[in-house]
């Protein structure tokens, strides 16, 4: 072996420089990667994943984009003035015109509407916001942010440009940034600590370019791995591959150059070969057997379903490549360069003991049980301060120099702290949702959400704006249907009150027919006169004609004609008064009673209808009815006929009793005058031919009066019997509106009843609306094309980053489940985003997955401690302390983070990080010492004296450098690269000065003593 090394030193060198040029040359560009690939990722059954999935339903074929917010505050809390809004108007304006040029997708802002305005604008009206979505990976985001920001910017106005997309680059850029002061730090650091230990400039170099050439060769594999391969790679994964490199590197090297100067004191006169392969042999089998332990602690990670979990096995590549190195390049220069290692000190001596540690362990082994006892009583009530409360705020990782976290802090100021980040809930089945039945259930679901304490607004489908529609709930189409019943209920007492006057008109004009009759009666009667006037005339006027005389024959006739012209001038009056009594409508009229029995068939026929339908009404009944009304027009056609006939008539008989007039008067006369009717004679025959053929005429006259007055009777005979069968109907339709109008009544107060009840406060979308563009608008912004998947966005009261807003998280997913399966929508999937649901995710995957890669881990370091002790309960008291030791370190760590950083909660991934370095990094110390302990000689006590006195000062120079590596993160100003170094670094003082030299060598003191009497006893009873 001291040949091939000797041989083959120099190519071992030259190996491993040219691996590490080439890993230079070979490493893909680091920021790029990290934002690319460096985010976290949750499984696929995790809510988040399943609500991505369901979101590339909504917007089928488009690309992935991020939102980003952009947040306009006036400053010095002044209200936006008119001339700001007007510009920030224009701004955006200017960037919606050239969405194509800014790679946005969506953009939401004041153009959009005085309702959007309100949304997008405080309460205190300092601070305005615009929604946009742009194409982009994460690499990309910052670039086009920053084109859109030069875009939007306004005068006299701040504007900061946010969203999660944001949030997370700068997150991701201030974690490389933490990287390279821990780098600087570290290295500095290091190399004070190497000069002070082996007082020589030559070890701490050549120490840090060991591990500096494992760093940049693993490094650099495990970058083309997840540029290549996709190898799980996150934020952290780079930092702590220099911790853990740079710290066991360190530790090893201690370990590595300690023995080689012990034994080239030990052994002068074997050469430089040969006293590097036997440091080698000796301490290389430690470093191996301590590699390994580190090796399967990390190696169990990629046994993790959490992306970051898995990221961290990165880590075992770089401890395995360590370990090639120090086996193969240390040796190499330590055959090279021998003495020359430790120029300028000529004393290889080696170093001395650690007397802290000898009384330590001394203490621990002479009082074991009170050691142990004492141990425990302390420790396990500092263990249980930890509250086991883990934030999961990124904005906490996120210094405040960044812009992304300044825009987050506006927001959440100004606005309901939910709106810096949305939650959106996807629901996607096999059936439509754009119908009444799952809007429905939609609205349901939306409002049960909103009544949460925690919820400051819900938007979707129905609710477009996070409000309520109010005309599309039954309450208020109850409320207009109420109002429409009462309306109805007035028309149909109006129609009943005309079909009952119509009623009475009709029994009116029945019985002005018996008036009609008399009129015929009186004329017959007026035409007997008249035949009786002709045939006294036709005496007279042969008497005058044959000259008798005698006055006495004269004044006979005259008196006979005097009574007969007084008994017709008394028919033709009563004829006359008859006739100015009958009321006959004129023309205007009775079209207006048609127009008006039109408009009442039209209003009856329907009403007819349903009573023939309800079984009210029978058909025959309802037939004349209408034949009523179809006859009817045509009877007032005919009536208005006779109506002229009717004045015809009055104006002859007005004519003829103006004659009668005349003729009293000329009988008077002739009576007055019989004195002069010899003188008259001739005249009074003549004045009795012309009235006797006057007579004649009125005679004619009066007999197509009659006949004239006998139609007008069969016509009025006519309409009477259709009037009486319209009656009827009218009377029966009035009867059926009467109970119409009290089923509207009764109807009208069930109505009533239900207007205000929570039972009737349901969501009822009409077709008008369903199908209107209004609504399509709302369909086209919730739903997918198919309208098979909608999504809802959830506004949260509480901070999105905050722990409570977790439970929230939880409980809306909750709520959802039981609202869909009552809904009858239990079979569609369901997906939710954000940054709440997200921790909620992050907190279910991290809690499992961190207790099943720990147990994992736990029994892989047991293995290897079995192998190294021969010894199971060595191997489990050791694992026990390790363990131990993390949560003590958890409960003081969370004080500390209280007392100096503010945070009363640890980050949730400080307790996985810490566990992994303490146990993974902390079995180094307890198997260097054990390694020792098998190396002694003598009783299990002296022999752990012995051990911790030997191995004390590496140990502790170990811790030394471990923890400053750690502490070297703290100045880079993200909280989980504060925290994790606070607990690590308590764990590892509680390990170099209580765990190691005490606990666990008074437990193994404890169990050798049992275990001596346990043979004891098992001696004593064989004899």
């Amino acid at each position: 072996m001291e040949r091939f090394l000797k041989k083959t030193r120099i190519f071992i060198i030259i190996f491993w420089v040219l691996a590490a040029v080439v890993a230079v040359f070979a490493l893909p560009n680091v920021s790029q990667l990290v934002q690319n690939k460096g985010q976290i990722t949750v499984p696929r059954s995790a809510n988040v994943s399943e609500g991505r999935r369901l979101q590339k339903k909504l917007n089928p074929g488009e690309p992935v984009s991020s939102d980003i917010i952009a947040v306009y505050n006036s400053g010095a809390n002044k209200k936006l003035t008119k001339r700001q809004i007007s510009e920030i108007r224009s701004s955006v304006t200017k960037v919606s015109r050239n969405r194509a040029k800014y790679h946005i997708t969506a953009i939401t802002s004041l153009l959009d509407g005085k309702s959007v305005r309100q949304q997008l604008t405080s309460k205190d009206q300092t601070t305005m916001l615009v929604q946009i979505s742009v194409k982009s990976n994460q690499n990309q985001i910052s670039q086009r942010s920053a084109a859109i920001k030069q875009a939007l910017k306004a005068d006299h106005l701040r504007l900061n440009m946010t969203g999660s997309s944001l949030v997370n680059h700068d997150f991701a850029s201030a974690t490389q940034d933490g990287v390279k002061k821990t780098e600087v730090i570290a290295i500095v650091f290091i190399l004070i600590i190497l000069v002070l230990v082996f007082k020589t400039p030559i070890i701490p170099v050549i120490s840090l370019l060991t591990v500096g050439i494992s760093f940049l060769t693993s490094f650099s594999l495990v970058t083309n791995l997840v540029q290549n391969y996709n190898f799980p790679f996150s934020n952290f994964t780079q930092v702590f591959m220099v911790v853990v490199l740079f710290g066991i590197g360190t530790d090893y090297n201690i370990l590595f150059y300690t023995r080689f100067k012990r034994e080239l004191g030990l052994n002068p006169e074997k050469t430089t070969n040969e006293i590097a392969v036997k440091t080698l042999f000796s301490a290389g089998k430690t470093i191996l057997f301590s590699g390994s332990s580190v090796l399967i602690g990390f190696s169990t990670l990629a046994l993790a379903k959490f992306s970051l979990y898995q990221a961290t096995s990165a880590v075992a590549i770089s401890v395995l490549i360590l370990l090639l190195v120090l086996i193969t390049l240390t040796p190499a220069l330590m055959s090279l360069f021998g003495h020359g290692l430790y120029w300028p000190s000529k004393n290889f001596d080696g170093e001395g003991g650690s007397k802290i540690w000898q009384e330590l362990t001394s203490t621990a082994v002479k009082h074991s049980v009170i050691t142990a006892l004492a141990t425990l009583i302390i420790a396990v009530p500092v263990a249980m301060m930890f509250s086991n409360r883990l934030n999961f705020n990124d904005l906490w990782e996120v210094p405040n120099q960044y812009e992304s976290k300044r825009g987050i802090n506006l927001i959440q100021k100004h606005f309901p702290a939910g709106f810096s980040s949305p939650m959106t809930l996807i629901i996607s089945g096999d059936k439509r949702l754009d119908n009444n039945q799952q809007l429905y259930a939609l609205d349901m679901l939306q409002n049960r959400l909103k009544h949460d304490k925690d919820v400051s607004a819900v938007m979707g489908v129905t609710r477009p704006l996070g409000d309520r529609i109010n005309q599309l709930y039954v309450n208020n189409q109850l409320k207009t249907l109420n109002s429409g019943i009462g309306q109805a209920g007035t028309g149909v007492s109006t129609i009943n009150n005309g079909l009952k006057n119509a009623s009475d008109q009709l029994g009116r004009q029945q019985t002005n027919t018996n008036g009609v009759q008399r009129l015929i009666d009186g004329t017959g009667q007026l035409s007997t006169g008249a035949n009786q006037l002709q045939a006294a005339l036709n005496t007279l006027q042969s008497r005058l004609a044959s000259g008798a005389a005698g006055a006495n024959q004269l004044n006979d006739a005259l008196a006979t004609l005097s009574a007969s012209t007084d008994q017709l001038k008394n028919g033709v009056d009563q004829i006359l008064a008859q006739l100015n009594q009958t009321e006959v409508p004129s023309r205007e009229q009775v079209q207006a009673q048609i127009d008006q029995l039109n408009a009442m068939k039209t209003v009856l026929t329907p009403i007819i209808q349903n009573a023939v339908l309800s079984g009210q009404l029978p058909v025959d009944q309802a037939e004349r009815i209408n034949q009523a009304f179809a006859d009817f027009p045509n009877q007032l056609q005919q009536l208005s006929g006779l109506g002229s006939q009717i004045d015809d008539l009055k104006n002859g008989l007005t004519r003829v009793d103006n004659g009668l007039g005349a003729m009293q008067s000329g009988i008077a006369r002739m009576r007055t005058g019989a004195g002069q009717l010899s003188s008259g004679m001739q005249q009074g025959a003549s004045g009795a031919g012309e009235i006797a053929s006057r007579t004649n005429d009125l005679t004619n006259g009066l007999a197509q009066i009659q006949a004239g007055q006998q139609q007008m009777k069969t016509a009025l005979d006519g309409l009477a019997s259709r009037s009486r069968e319209l009656k009827n109907g009218l009377d029966r339709a009035s009867d059926g509106l009467n109970q119409v109008g009290q089923g509207l009544n009764q109807g009208q107060s069930y109505v009533k009843g239900l207007v205000g009840n929570s039972s009737s406060d349901w969501l009822n979308v009409p077709d008008s609306v369903l199908h209107s563009k209004t609504f399509k608008r709302s369909l086209d912004q919730y739903m997918s094309p198919d309208r098979k998947t909608t999504q809802l966005t959830v506004i949260l009261k509480l901070n999105p980053f905050s722990h409570p807003a977790i439970g929230v998280a939880n409980h809306i997913k909750q709520v959802t489940a039981r609202s869909l399966s009552e809904s009858g929508l239990d079979h569609a999937k369901v997906g939710i985003t954000g940054t709440s649901m997200q921790n909620f995710d992050l907190q279910q995957i991290s809690t499992s997955d961190f207790l099943r890669t720990a147990i994992i881990m736990l029994i892989g370091i047991t293995l290897v401690m079995i192998l190294i002790t021969h010894s199971t309960l060595y191997a489990v008291t050791i694992v026990a302390s390790l363990a131990g030791t993390y949560f003590v370190s958890l409960g003081i760590g969370e004080k500390i983070s209280q007392m100096l950083l503010g945070r009363n909660m640890l980050s949730w991934n400080v307790p996985f990080f810490s566990f992994i370095m303490l146990i993974a990094l902390g079995v180094d110390y307890a198997i260097f010492v054990m390694m020792a302990f098998n190396e002694e000689r003598g009783s299990t006590v002296e022999r752990l004296v012995s051990a911790s006195n030997r191995l004390g000062k590496v140990v502790m120079s170990a811790v030394v450098i471990l923890g400053g590596t750690f502490a070297a993160m703290i100045p880079s100003g993200i909280l989980t690269l504060i925290q994790v170094p606070i607990v690590v670094i308590t764990g590892l003082l509680i390990l170099a000065f209580v765990t190691i030299p005490m606990f666990i060598p008074a437990v193994i003191t404890i169990s050798d003593w049992m275990l001596r009497r346990k043979f004891a006893s098992m001696k004593k009873f064989e004899r």
